[in-house]
């Protein structure tokens, strides 16, 4: 893939840091690349972040579903393994929603379900917020 950064060659960089300017002052070039480089790192970041959220929506909605299924098919109690998967999460995005899934003891689905529709509402305006 061609870089659409042009290459610059020494001589080039020299005349460059002389003539390069920046509002009323002159301003080194390697000054402006270091400006253009930390900008690219913020926008990588952000994007970085972005995708996190959308990955942790993802998971959700995947849940979610497996949850609704199971109701759907007249399964009330959600398997250990399924609530142990999301408690791990839920301890890192919402310490109290993890306290809530922990405190239903019977694993019912319903409860499993309210609390990762909870869940949504938290991650939403993060994911909102990354967008923007």
């Amino acid at each position: 893939m061609k870089s659409y950064i042009p290459t610059i060659t020494n001589i080039e960089f020299v005349i460059a840091r002389e003539i390069y300017t920046k509002g009323s002052g002159k301003v080194p070039l390697s000054q402006a690349v270091r400006e253009i480089q930390h900008k690219a790192d913020l926008d990588a970041e952000r994007h970085r972040r972005m995708l996190a959220r959308r990955r942790e929506m993802r998971r959700v909605d995947g849940w979610l579903e497996a949850v609704e299924t199971m109701l759907e098919d007249d399964r009330r109690v959600v398997p250990e393994p399924l609530v142990r998967e999301i408690a791990g999460f839920l301890r890192t995005v919402d310490p109290k929603l993890h306290r809530s899934l922990l405190r239903n003891r019977a694993r019912e689905a319903s409860r499993v379900l309210d609390v990762l529709f909870d869940v949504q509402e938290v991650l939403l305006p993060r994911a909102a917020e990354g967008a923007a």
